[in-house]
């Protein structure tokens, strides 16, 4: 049926173009009209001779031109319809695809025991990776992928809707996403290993994104662009879920680092930029006419109530040792944020690097106990 369809829709776009090369003829007044014998006076070339020839035998009149040709327009606006559909076919199968693919390799990986199971503290050795503990990550990585997807929709339907400009809806995904998907971190098995299901997850926001700055996923790209130009969901969000990956990877739940890093980056970085537009046009730094002391306060507090909140959260289910009090805990953070609010307001540099290197280095000094 597909073949089908396109032989008809080729056949008619042929068609259409011979009407075309007509008609344009008739302009150079070797044919008189559309449908009219052809003067005697003329000399047919063989390109019109053809032309003529197959005017003849459809026995197109101007009123089977004019029928013909809003065919055409049918057929052309139901080819881009069906290209569309296979472009959004393309884009979720890759996604799914890659996401499946993610998921079943490292649940082979736990299974024949190549990824770690729980730490036992007594021994400081690693437990197996029973089937139970792969079930519930396998439950919770399919949750988090379809929370996470949820988000993303919510929050390009604001944009659509025009609730919003895509720069805010840009910096909503870099507030949201990331302390949000931390917050179901403990859920995961006690497996050490749990943190690749949980990367299977980010890997598939990964590919998401670049399939997004490929052009293959339009509404996305908008959603997390600046401008609108898909090519920058390869620069800062790209490189937002890449660090994301990245510390999840290496320091997970166990450690406050990667959780203060994450904390720093999403919720300090973007809450600067979403209350400085808002409220910071009238108290810029003498230094930057592009940075304000809204969007620096902003940056301080939102980044200092979200590490202090996850890291207090890896706490209390068990995952961070710590010895420090709460109050502690948070005076070192908000340390940490004001730090990071001042490296984000030096005017060379990429915000992307150094903000979350920079916390992850203070955290690794005021907060390994």
């Amino acid at each position: 049926m597909a073949l089908e369809s396109i032989s008809k829709r080729t056949d008619k776009i042929l068609i259409l173009l011979l009407l075309f090369v007509a008609s344009a003829d008739a302009l150079n007044g070797r044919i008189s009209h559309l449908g009219r014998p052809v003067p005697k006076t003329v000399t047919l070339t063989p390109s019109t001779h053809d032309t003529v020839n197959t005017l003849n035998l459809l026995h197109t009149s101007k009123e089977d031109a004019i029928q013909i040709e809003s065919e055409i327009d049918v057929i052309e606006n139901n080819s881009t319809l069906e290209e569309n559909i296979l472009r959004q076919l393309d884009k979720k199968t890759i996604a799914i695809g890659s996401f499946a693919t993610g998921l079943v390799s490292v649940s082979a990986l736990a299974k024949f025991g190549i990824l770690n199971g729980p730490l036992d503290t007594s021994s400081q050795t690693y437990g197996a990776y029973t089937s139970g503990l792969i079930g519930q990550d396998i439950g919770m990585t399919i949750l988090t992928a379809f929370l996470g997807y949820a988000l993303v929709k919510l929050i390009s339907l604001g944009y659509e809707k025009d609730l919003y400009g895509s720069k805010v809806s840009r910096k909503l995904s870099h507030v949201l996403s990331a302390p949000l998907f931390m917050v179901f971190y403990p859920l995961f098995s006690a497996a050490d290993g749990s943190r690749f299901f949980a990367g299977v997850v980010i890997m598939s926001n990964i590919i998401r994104l670049y399939l997004a700055g490929i052009g293959l996923d339009e509404k996305l790209a908008n959603s997390v662009s600046r401008s609108g130009d898909k090519s920058e969901a390869l620069e800062g969000p790209f490189i937002y879920v890449c660090l994301f990956e990245i510390f999840t990877l290496l320091f997970w739940r166990n450690s406050p680092i990667g959780a203060v890093a994450i904390s720093t980056m999403a919720a300090g970085d973007g809450m600067a930029d979403l209350v400085g537009r808002k409220f910071g046009r009238n108290n810029k730094w003498w230094f930057s006419k592009e940075k304000s002391i809204a969007g620096t306060v902003a940056f301080v507090v939102a980044s200092a109530l979200t590490s202090f909140g996850v890291v207090q959260l890896f706490t209390t289910t068990g995952y961070i040792q710590s010895a420090l009090l709460p109050i502690e805990l948070l005076t070192r953070v908000s340390i940490i944020s004001v730090i990071c609010a001042l490296v984000e307001l030096l005017p060379f540099g990429d915000d992307n690097y150094n903000v979350p290197i920079t916390a992850a280095i203070l955290a690794s000094l005021l907060l390994q106990y």
